[in-house]
C-alpha cells in the first residue's frame, strides 16, 4: 500500500490528508488545547506528518503522543508518547 493507493470506494491516504489538514488548521487558529481521539488510520497520518516517518508507523495502544498544530494544519512532534497506566 502507498500513499496513493485506496480500496474499492474508499480514499488513498494523501487524499484522506488534504480532508484532515484543513481541519488541523482550524483546531491550530484557536489557541485552546485540544485532545483528538481518532482511529489509527488518522493517528498513522497525523503523527507520520509530525514525526516525518517514514512506511507505517506503529502506534502503541495506552498513548498519548502529544503534538503542536502550525497554523497551517501541520503537526509538530513534542517528543516521547506518554503511557496511559490503568487506575484501579
Amino acid at each position: 500500500w502507498g500513499p496513493d493507493t485506496k480500496a474499492p470506494g474508499g480514499e488513498s491516504a494523501n487524499e484522506a490528508w488534504e480532508r484532515l489538514r484543513p481541519a488541523l488548521a482550524d483546531l491550530a487558529a484557536d489557541a485552546t488545547p485540544v485532545l483528538i481521539v481518532a482511529h489509527k488510520a488518522l493517528m498513522r497520518l497525523i503523527l507520520g506528518h509530525a514525526c516525518n516517518w517514514q512506511g507505517t508507523p506503529e502506534i502503541k495502544r495506552g498513548r498519548l503522543y502529544p503534538l503542536t498544530l502550525r497554523q497551517s494544519g501541520l503537526p509538530r512532534d513534542n517528543g516521547t508518547p506518554v503511557r496511559l497506566e490503568p487506575r484501579l
